[in-house]
């Protein structure tokens, strides 16, 4: 069956639509789990963020330190939006 033009810009338009969506998504969770990590190696302490630690299981290198944060951010970041 021929496709119209405006079916193929429609398509195009929501494909498009979609991956806006998973890239917003992945940048504010990104940047929450920035401000996570940050938040708890400023208030220190004997087990620095063992439950957020835990993230290790979905983001292989993830570890709540100053170096690890950006590096964890743009993992997540990126993957929001190749799962979707």
């Amino acid at each position: 069956m021929p496709v119209t033009p405006e079916e193929a810009v429609k398509a195009t338009v929501l494909r498009l639509n979609a991956r806006a969506w998973g890239i917003s998504f992945g940048l504010v969770l990104g940047g929450g789990l920035f401000l996570a990590t940050i938040v708890l190696v400023l208030r220190g302490g004997a087990q620095v963020g063992q439950h957020l630690g835990m993230l290790s299981v979905f983001l292989p290198g993830y570890r709540v330190t100053w170096a690890r944060s950006s590096a964890s951010s743009t993992s997540s970041c990126w993957a929001m939006p190749s799962a979707g």
